[in-house]
């Protein structure tokens, strides 16, 4: 399903749809329907700062397991870029400070996630903002590959145990994502989250 809202072009793809659904069959607590709004709370941190930057949102992609943020070739600084991508990890750390209890928790879960250095995801663009700053681009490039391999290979341990622990099979799935996600990469202006 695709519409348009000043200019910019909403897509919720099939599977995004799918998904809520699975959850809020599967989850009794509630939670999946905080998580969902708290990761709202995060993008509108990206979206926010993007126009405080002066930047157009293209399109926005509601896929599985986040959202796209294309924009229209805006320019912008190195600071801005750290801005727009810090912003979703900022607002959710904010919204940490006014909850309490599993609320909080699952604020500081959305930004922790957010904020690991691998490929897509905030801190994986932070960090490869600054390798690249330090290292130069191809050196800070192939840096930031490594980093985030690096990472996906402890987390990928993590959710084993987790699987075979716990039988709980979530982080080992969070973290095959992550890997597709990496494998798949395509460069182009997008802040994916």
């Amino acid at each position: 399903m695709k519409f348009s809202v000043r200019g910019t072009e909403i897509r919720l793809s099939y599977l995004f749809a799918v998904l809520l659904t699975a959850f809020a069959l599967t989850d009794d607590s509630g939670l999946w329907l905080w998580s969902l709004l708290f990761s709202l709370f995060h993008e509108c941190g990206h979206i926010l700062a993007v126009l405080l930057c002066r930047g157009h949102i293209r399109r926005l992609d509601f896929q599985p397991f986040g959202i796209a943020m294309f924009l229209d070739g805006s320019d912008f600084s190195r600071p801005q870029e750290v801005f727009i991508l810090s912003a979703g990890c900022l607002v959710n750390l904010i919204g940490a400070c006014c909850c309490q209890g599993s609320h909080r928790v699952i604020q500081l879960m959305i930004c922790g996630f957010n904020a690991l250095p691998i490929g897509t995801l905030d801190g994986g663009r932070l960090s490869g903002l600054f390798l690249i700053g330090t290292l130069g681009e191809k050196r800070g490039r192939i840096a930031a590959s490594i980093l985030s391999f690096l990472l996906l290979g402890a987390l990928s341990a993590l959710g084993f145990y987790a699987l075979f622990r716990y039988r709980r099979p979530s982080l080992l799935i969070t973290a095959a994502y992550l890997c597709l996600t990496l494998l798949l990469k395509k460069e182009k202006l997008c802040f994916p989250v």
